[in-house]
Formats: C-alpha cells, structure tokens, sequence
C-alpha cells in the first residue's frame, strides 16, 4: 500500500535514522502521500519526544490536510514509528473522493482492532509546531477510548479536550496520541451535569468566552443551518445548551468533572486567563429576571421569557443581541462573526472559514483619557497558528504597544482636528523587512502620514521565523489630524 522514501527522495526500506527524517512515503501513487517527522514537543512535564504523520493530497478532494502525532514509547527507535496510521489516511482520502469530510469536533469510529489500540479518534483544530508547516488548511486527530468517544457525542468535543488538557498539563489539550495512557473516567457520573438535564444542539461554528462581567457568544456563519434547523423543531420554553468549540482569542478554558467545589480552568503559560473560553453555553427561560453564571465548564444564562424570545430569534436570523444582567449575574451578548474582510488599505477582500479575528483593547478610550488616538481594534490578517508559531504573543504585544506609541507621539505634536480613522496595516518578513501600507478617513494630509510612516519603519521589529505575519491596527485619531 506504501512505499518509502527518505528524505533525499531516493526509493528505501531501510529504517531511517534521525538524520533521514522526514521518511516520505506514497499511500496512493499520484494522489495521497504522507512524510513522517521526527520532533519533541516542550510540556511542562518535559519534552515529549513524537512522531508527526502529516498527509499531502486531501485537500484536492475539499478534505483538509490530517495532522497525526504519536509519542514514542520509552524504548522505541527513531526508525519504529508505525505504519498503521497509513490505512487510516487512505480511508478517509477514499471518503473525501466521494464527497464525505471530516472537519474540527467531528469523529471516527472504527471496528475491530481499531487504530493502535484505540476504538476511535476525534478531529481537532491543529496546534503549532515548529518541526514542520502544513500550507493547506489542515486537521489533527487525536486517539480516543470508547469512553471518551461516548462523551465526545454527549457532551461535545471541546469538554473532552479540556479534561485532557487538564490531565496532561497541556493546554489547549495534548497534540499528540499515547498509547499507553488510561482513558478518562468521563460518562459513569456525567449524568450528573447540568448538560444531561437539557436539549443539546452541536453546530460548528459556535463559541463562547467570558470577558470581564460578560458573557460572549460569537458565532460563524456556518453555524446557522444547524441552529435554525434544529431550534424550529423544539417548544419556546425548553432549556437549551449549546455545546461549543473552543474559542480561539481565548487564554484559558474552564473544565470540570463530578464532585467539583467550584470553578477551575486551564490556562497556557503566561496567561492570565482573562478569557475563559467555555465548553457550553446554557439557556433556561422562564425566570423572573435575567442573569448569567459559571456553572461546571460552562455558562448558564437565566431568562425571561421576553429576553430568551429575544436571543431564539437572533439564533435564527443572525442578528446580534445584548441581555444586561438585571443584579449582580453576568450580563450577555451575541455577534455572528464575520467570514470575509473588505479590507480599506488594499481594497481586497480576505476570506477565512476561521472568521476574521479582531481584539479591542481594553483601558480608557483616547477621548476620555486626554489623548490623541485610540486603538479601535486589531485585526490578525495570519492565522492564529502561524503568528504562535513565527513570533509568539509577546513579541507581537510589545510591537504592536510599540506602534501605538509613536502614533501618539507623532499626532500629539499636531494641532487640533476633526475625528479621522486610520487604518495601519503591517507585514513583516523574517529578515526584518516590513510593508507598510495606510489608509485614512475622511483623509489625513499627506506629509502627516509621510512623517509617521518614517517613525513606524524606524521602530524594532520582532524575531519572525518560518514566513511573514500580517496585521492590520485600527486608530481612531481625537485631535490632531488635520485633513488634506
């Protein structure tokens, strides 16, 4: 079924050695093949030494790349990585030809032996890794027990995922498959959730955080279908949970398993966990007031009848919504994320099945505080992957603080104008090059953004490895901008 080569791309069955990875092999000539790398992944509990089965040749057939990371056992050669793995992607690329895909939050389940063990897999958003890049849109997967296959349809992926982290001290949740570990305890007293005691609808698409006293629900257009579909067939008052993905933007998780006193979340490291991404979202209407929670690993928002109306109706037609809490509970707002960019500075438009991620930041508006501009909101123009993976969040902090800097010095040596917004957006390349491009409106002068563009060129860029990143920033300038 395979043949392999290593990495000089001579034909071989001689095992590898360190120096001959990544092993290429052909799984279906001309269409499917896989390499293999050999890396360690950095965990708090020390370096896990693995191997990475990437897949080339899906995406043709609309299936997105597989990403497959297993640890190596104690023991085991470089050159004893498994070869069953390569079933399985000729499986699913047979699937993906005749128009059945697999995407994030979905699973496999096998018969028989199963894969290495394991009675199934889940598929998850891939992390980062710096052994090896993937250039068309990809999946990883992950080994599953009966067990937690179970819960992955009950309770959904992303409550699997956390618990996993949590037991791994990886956050979001391991990458990578061991065989030799136990499954997780997770159905015997599940029944105990909260999540059991209501209607459950899984749509991709569908993320929830909190911020602050906020609870957040952001949602992708793809979502819709399955959310009007299935909330068409249920009575106006039925509790509802929304069993949701991780939210990208967040900086932690919540998790949670039977028995638990209170609140306990998963962070990355140097996270302050500001926001906590949930693995639900709960709705129970006939209350007297309204007014959210943290219940489990979750968020539980307690509704009028008037106000939950409200929110089943901007779940149908893709409205926006915002429920103050009416005491002390957490208030509520809900916005569909847009998938396409019309970006001001380019005039292109940018299309991201991901949705287009922009931050706000958080502080007194410029307005408000004395000075000249307000960073209105970030906009990422590369993956939240790929910029972890080139440069890292502080870096990209401490650079973009950077330019916020010399935007306020430049326009508060500027006398008094109307309300402009500037639109600032940035690639820099490895070698330290960067593309600036602006665009202003209603328009500042020309020898005022001149003056900028020379302090924004003149600023330190970051470390970037492995390809550029790009990001646009949003100001809004008080005072100062005089028009041309």
């Amino acid at each position: 079924m395979s043949s392999r080569q290593d990495n000089t791309g001579d034909a071989s069955r001689a095992s590898p050695d360190q120096n001959a990875f990544p092993a290429y092999f052909e799984l279906v000539p001309g269409e499917l093949t896989a390499r293999v790398y050999l890396h360690e992944i950095n965990s708090p509990d020390g370096p896990i030494p693995c191997w990475s089965y990437v897949t080339d040749g899906m995406w043709a057939h609309g299936q997105k790349e597989l990403i497959f990371t297993l640890r190596r056992g104690r023991g085991e050669k470089a050159s004893d990585f498994p070869e069953d793995p390569f079933q399985f992607f000729v499986a699913v690329h047979g699937f993906a030809a005749r128009g059945q895909l697999v995407d994030a939050g979905d699973i496999s389940q096998f018969g028989g032996a199963g894969l290495l063990g394991y009675e199934g897999l889940a598929y998850i958003r891939p992390q980062p890794f710096k052994a090896f890049e993937v250039s068309s849109p990809a999946l990883a997967a992950i080994l599953l027990t009966e067990e937690e296959l179970v819960a992955v349809k009950e309770f959904g992926i992303t409550r699997v995922m956390a618990r996993l982290g949590q037991a791994y001290h990886y956050y979001p949740c391991p990458p990578w498959s061991d065989r030799t570990r136990s499954g997780l305890p997770l159905i015997e007293r599940m029944q105990e959730s909260l999540l059991a005691r209501t209607h459950r609808i899984r749509a991709p698409g569908v993320r929830v955080r909190l911020e602050g006293n906020q609870i957040l629900l952001r949602l992708l257009p793809q979502a819709s279908p399955n959310l009007q579909s299935q909330l068409g067939q249920l009575p106006s008052n039925v509790s509802l949970s929304l069993l949701t993905e991780l939210d990208p933007v967040a900086d932690g998780c919540l998790v949670w398993e039977p028995g638990q006193s209170g609140p306990v979340a998963i962070t990355p490291p140097n996270s302050d966990g500001s926001r906590l991404a949930g693995c639900f979202m709960a709705f129970v209407p006939e209350q007297a007031e309204d007014g959210g929670q943290l219940f489990e690993d979750g968020f539980v928002m307690m509704l009028t009848d008037a106000s939950w109306m409200t929110i089943r109706q901007a779940l149908e037609t893709r409205r926006a919504v915002s429920v103050p809490a009416a005491k002390t509970g957490l208030s509520f707002s809900m916005e569909w994320v847009a998938e396409d960019y019309e970006n001001p500075v380019d005039g292109l438009t940018y299309h991201s099945e991901e949705g287009w991620e922009t931050y706000s930041p958080e502080g007194p508006r410029a307005d408000e505080s004395g000075g000249p501009v307000d960073v209105k909101q970030v906009i990422l123009l590369t993956s939240q992957g790929d910029l972890e993976t080139r440069v890292g969040t502080q870096p990209l902090t401490a650079y973009i603080e950077a330019i916020r800097g010399a935007v306020q010095d430049h326009f508060a040596a500027l006398a008094q104008g109307p309300g402009q917004e500037l639109h600032l957006q940035f690639e820099v390349q490895p070698e330290g090059a960067v593309d600036l491009k602006m665009a202003s409106q209603p328009g500042i002068a020309d020898e005022i953004l001149q003056g900028l563009y020379s302090d924004l060129l003149r600023l330190r860029t970051p470390e970037v490895n492995r390809g550029p990143i790009a990001f646009q920033i949003v100001f809004a300038i008080w005072g100062g901008s005089a028009t041309s």
